[in-house]
């Protein structure tokens, strides 16, 4: 779908005329006709078939600074996420004495998205406090991980 022809009549002439559009215009102006003529092709506005998967690649290994207990990046298309692990002693809480703890932080750069800019980087956004404490919920109602396995035992 490169363009679409639209039919418009003068009242004062009474003559018509063609109006072509661009995509680009069409997706704005008319969303419900630009997405309807993608389902009729049978195809994503990207081009991509309706059963096909964008390009996803993992590695592993990809931050190298001190602290570091591991590291992974995901690409999704062009959607990119760079995870890393850190691990630190803590005394464990009063109530669960033979359990660690899990915190996720995430911190979204101005590449995300412009409100993230370069003086709120250091500052979780609200939307980062929440996914936050989403993921930590979900892993630990799933239990993915069990929380024992991060203690540490001293034995005299």
């Amino acid at each position: 779908m490169s363009q679409q022809r639209v039919a418009t009549t003068s009242s004062s002439a009474q003559s018509s005329s063609t109006l072509v559009l661009s995509k680009a215009a069409i997706k704005e102006l008319l969303p419900k006709t630009f997405f309807e003529a993608h389902l009729k092709e049978g195809c994503r506005p990207c081009g991509r078939g309706f059963n096909n998967a964008r390009k996803t690649v993992l590695n592993t290994g990809v931050v190298s600074t001190q602290g570091i207990c591991g590291s992974a990046s995901v690409s999704l298309g062009s959607t990119a996420v760079v995870a890393a692990i850190t691990a630190k002693p803590i005394v464990p809480a009063y109530d669960r004495p033979n359990q660690g703890t899990l915190e996720v932080s995430i911190q979204a750069t101005p590449a995300c998205a412009s409100r993230h800019s370069r003086s709120t980087y250091s500052r979780p956004s609200p939307e980062s406090k929440a996914l936050s404490a989403w993921i930590m919920e979900t892993v630990n109602s799933a239990g993915v991980l069990d929380l024992s396995s991060l203690c540490i035992e001293v034995r005299f």
